[in-house]
């Protein structure tokens, strides 16, 4: 490679054009190549003849400013080859400056090809998006004319029935004629021949009246809004069992009422939203899943306990920002769609969380009384997440089931130095501290305002109110140890009363 002439240098230096390959061709005023220098063959011209050089540059360059700075950019001279044309005069000569521009250039053309395929791929979503839209329709409409189906057999349900009970009169009335007739004119044998026609009736009505039941139930659906606590733990059974039996997963589902209020109002909804949320974590699972069924009178809840894997990044849109599935994606990608669309329909909330023995936590909640003002049923001026120090297991869970239900996360920490630590480092906007079980708690929480905690710190426990002694200063509220969770929320909130 020959040096570049003291012309160009300069032109470089001064027009402060980054490093790139340079080749430079020295032309008089007449485009007679003087003189090649720079790196020839990163152009593909070292071996090129003087005439083909001359003729090349002389039409690529012809009609340009010969006093120097004139740029060309981005030329194609062939053979993959691409080059600034810069054109740097000196006394009676002229310098062509070609600059490797290849690089830039393939970069360009890979994000213009990049650019067309996300356009091309958004228009095949489109199309996918409008395919399900009108699958949903056609839906709709034969879901609307099974119900018109179902309301018409009702109709003849009714006519069914009238025709049986005139039936049955028929019949009444012909058996008591055929005892009032006396013996000897021969009326009985009439009269029973009456009554066989009539009971024949009886029998025929009643059979189309069976099948017109049946076909009600096919169309109806059934009466899933009737069910009570145990018939919804049924369904959810019932809804899954063939997948827990292919899978060879342990499923158990326990039972927790404290109200004696039944689910009329919200069990269609908890069915629908339940069964997804099962298989969601079923087909997540490897060996056991632990349900817990809760209804308190105001919220429904499906606590699930397994080993299931985290949700990846693909697998949260699906729930939480609702992306449609595609079509080849794999069952459990459907379950989650399905959940997060009937957690919105029913104005549910869905929280995931790892429970004290780091197994996966699924919470699906749904408020029984939609009517009811958002700030009576959650914290108006509190989000969370809430920290609780218990040395009480059972106790923990029960205000982790019940915080999550309105949509809260509640962590459960031990009371040892260890958990202090970490506390001094990350610790939640607000702690609870089950003095009963964890005496310890006292002093934790003495250090943590000490150490500078600008949370709040809030006593659970039966005994003396720490408010009233030497480290009332720590404590930033005091409540019963069985304060109802409504109660807690306002406190957490700024709130008094219960």
């Amino acid at each position: 490679m020959s040096a570049l002439p003291d012309a160009v240098q300069r032109y470089l230096q001064r027009e402060a054009i980054a490093p790139a390959p340079t080749a430079v061709l020295s032309f008089d005023g007449d485009w007679q190549l003087l003189g090649r220098s720079g790196e020839l063959a990163a152009f593909g011209i070292a071996d090129a003849e003087d005439e083909l050089l001359q003729r090349r540059f002389k039409e690529l360059c012809i009609g340009q400013s010969r006093l120097g700075g004139t740029r060309l950019s981005q030329l194609d001279l062939g053979g993959g080859h691409n080059a600034d044309v810069h054109l740097v005069a000196e006394q009676n000569q002229v310098h062509v400056v070609l600059i490797d521009v290849r690089s830039g250039v393939e970069r360009e053309r890979d994000w213009q090809q990049n650019a067309q395929d996300a356009k091309l791929r958004s228009y095949e979503q489109g199309k996918q998006l409008r395919e399900l839209r009108q699958q949903r329709i056609s839906l709709e409409q034969a879901r609307d004319g099974a119900n018109a189906k179902a309301a018409e057999l009702t109709a003849c349900n009714q006519l069914y029935d009238q025709r049986l009970r005139g039936a049955l009169a028929d019949v009444e009335r012909a058996t008591t004629a055929l005892l009032e007739l006396p013996t000897e004119h021969g009326g009985r044998a009439r009269c029973a021949e009456l009554l066989k026609q009539a009971v024949g009736r009886v029998d025929k009505i009643r059979a189309a009246l069976n099948r017109a039941v049946s076909r009600i139930n096919e169309h109806s659906g059934g009466g899933s809004s009737q069910m009570a606590m145990d018939e919804l733990s049924a369904e959810l059974y019932a809804s899954v069992a063939a997948q827990v039996e292919a899978r060879g997963v342990g499923l158990s589902l326990r039972l927790q009422q404290r109200s004696a209020e039944p689910l009329r109002v919200i069990a269609g909804a908890a069915s629908e939203t339940f069964h997804y949320g099962l298989w969601v974590t079923l087909l997540r699972s490897r060996s056991e899943v632990e349900g817990i069924l809760r209804w308190d009178g105001q919220f429904a809840q499906l606590q699930l306990l397994s080993d299931a894997d985290d949700f990846d990044l693909r697998q949260a849109e699906l729930l939480w920002e609702q992306r449609i599935p595609a079509i080849d994606d794999e069952p459990l990608a459907y379950a989650l769609f399905g959940l997060g669309r009937c957690a919105h329909r029913y104005r549910g909330r869905v929280l995931e969380q790892r429970d004290s023995q780091g197994r996966h936590r699924l919470l699906i909640s749904l408020a029984g009384r939609q009517d009811e003002p958002s700030g009576e049923i959650t914290s108006p001026g509190f989000r969370g997440p809430v920290g609780i120090i218990s040395d009480d297991h059972d106790y923990a869970e029960e205000w982790i089931a019940q915080l999550g239900a309105r949509g809260i996360g509640l962590s459960h920490y031990a009371a040892d130095s260890k958990v202090l630590s970490e506390l001094y480092e990350d610790a939640p906007p607000a702690l609870l501290f089950d003095l009963q079980s964890a005496p310890e708690g006292r002093s934790m929480a003495y250090k943590l305002r000490a150490r500078g905690y600008p949370g709040q710190l809030i006593a659970l426990g039966d005994e003396d109110s720490p408010l009233s002694g030497s480290m009332a200063a720590t404590w930033s509220a005091a409540l019963p140890r069985d304060c109802s969770s409504r109660q807690l929320l306002r406190t957490l909130a700024g709130r008094s009363g219960a």
